[in-house]
């Protein structure tokens, strides 16, 4: 096979595939569900309270973008007021997973990075809020609409 023919042939076959990019967009399974409108259904502001196994109360407001896979928060209690960004995780059905990442602490100490997954329960979500550092380090709670 002279060099020439090579050339076309490895050529013939790259273009094959890259014609093949824009069928794979459908045909793969999509992790973020980004095809459907359930992810839809955490969009906007909640706001409500997580309580710490300890006793410990923080009072959580998110903003959700699911279209954009981001959000912000702000979290509070008497001890510490810290806030941040969130990006999608994942999502299935009625259940939506985000990190937690901190830009500012007012007071206090804040972790720095932590997972938030929001359940839906009728109106509102249940909410799970867990250290990344220390995933034995948890909080629950319930989110309503802001």
């Amino acid at each position: 096979m002279t060099n020439k023919k090579k050339k076309l042939t490895l050529w013939s076959a790259v273009s094959f595939l890259i014609a093949l990019v824009p069928i794979g967009g459908w045909l793969l399974p999509d992790p973020f569900g980004t095809h459907d409108d359930d992810g839809r259904k955490f969009g906007g502001q909640w706001r409500g309270t997580i309580v710490r196994p300890s006793g410990d109360r923080w009072e959580l407001d998110i903003t959700l973008d699911v279209d954009h896979k981001t959000g912000s928060f702000d979290l509070a209690s008497p001890a510490m007021r810290c806030s941040g960004t969130l990006t999608v995780v994942s999502h299935s059905g009625e259940r939506l997973r985000v990190l937690e990442r901190l830009t500012r602490t007012v007071r206090g100490t804040c972790t720095p990075n932590a997972y938030i997954t929001l359940s839906l329960q009728g109106t509102g979500v249940h909410v799970v809020w867990q250290d990344a550092d220390a995933l034995n380090v948890i909080g629950t709670g319930e989110l309503n609409r802001g």
